[in-house]
């Protein structure tokens, strides 16, 4: 007996918490018992549970924090990631069905965090009147327990997202917060891309210069005053350059960085009472890019980039 207390003090020792009493050892380790041997709370339990106001108090505080999403997308934000098909293990091609976790929005690729910081403070800043009218509601929906849903079923779905800003964008061109918000995304990604203003600016550069005869006119301007003149040779040098990363084996690689590939991948801590994600990225990754891409074209494709006015 002398032996069972020196234990219980040493293991309460060990504690976070500091020095536990010896009774409340024993109830967590009787608590603990019941749990892993009906793997769930029997109903008796519960019955009790629901009998004393002051433990459903608890209880359902608990529940109502856990079931809060945040107002506003940032990097701490919880992010879900879902896979609806089978995946397979590509070392032992062992067969993981639906994993699902959740992660900080900053463990996300850089270049795909700062378009969603960008999409949900567009988002929020036009929901009410406008948002219902745009045509934002076919590319994300929102669900009370996974947040904002985006569906990855193929090639070029991020495109959807991207295309959704453009509009806005183009559609609101008054929307003086909107357009500081694109265009500062446009130009950190211009940046983590490595894009050279020379290169890719050069030649509408000098041809506006001889338009307006003028050889000196751009000098002095930075890199990012540079790509706001030129709005559509901006947006299509961006939109290129998604569509080439987009693609099945980059996002298997980011995926995978993260754990989604692996039997063991980390949860969101130990407890089944998981935060609601402020968004959840759902992917079929069975299907990803097999069907090609699916002609998700738009008007930055085509005739000339060598505009510089506003939406031209």
């Amino acid at each position: 007996m002398a032996l069972g207390m020196h234990k219980a003090k040493a293991i309460s020792k060990a504690t976070p918490q500091g020095p536990r009493r010896l009774d409340e050892l024993c109830h967590d380790a009787l608590l603990n018992g019941v749990i892993t041997k009906h793997g769930k709370l029997p109903d008796s339990v519960v019955d009790i549970l629901k009998g004393d106001p002051s433990v459903m108090q608890q209880l359902t505080a608990l529940v109502i924090d856990s079931s809060k999403r945040e107002t506003k997308f940032h990097r701490e934000s919880v992010v879900a990631i879902v896979s609806e098909k089978e995946w397979i293990h590509q070392e032992s091609q062992e067969v993981v069905p639906e994993p699902m976790m959740l992660v900080k929005a900053h463990a996300l690729p850089g270049w795909l965090l700062r378009v969603f910081e960008a999409y949900h403070a567009i988002r929020l800043q036009l929901e009410g009147t406008k948002w219902e009218r745009s045509a934002s509601v076919r590319a994300v929906k929102s669900t009370p327990h996974e947040g904002y849903v985006f569906c990855f079923y193929d090639y070029h779905d991020v495109m959807k997202v991207w295309n959704e800003m453009v509009a806005w964008t183009m559609r609101w061109p008054t929307e003086a917060v909107c357009q500081k918000v694109f265009w500062e995304l446009c130009n950190d990604l211009l940046h983590l891309f490595g894009k050279d203003h020379e290169r890719e600016y050069g030649d509408v550069m000098r041809q506006y210069e001889a338009n307006v005869g003028d050889s000196e006119y751009f000098d002095d301007w930075s890199g990012d005053a540079i790509a706001e003149f030129f709005q559509k040779r901006t947006r299509k040098i961006l939109r290129t350059h998604i569509k080439g990363i987009c693609g099945r084996p980059y996002a298997e690689e980011w995926l995978d960085n993260m754990g989604c590939h692996k039997n063991d991948f980390e949860q969101w801590g130990s407890c089944a009472l998981q935060p609601v994600p402020y968004m959840t990225l759902r992917f079929n990754m069975q299907e990803y890019g097999e069907r090609g891409p699916p002609g998700l074209s738009h008007s930055d494709d085509n005739d000339s980039d060598d505009d510089h006015d506003a939406f031209a």
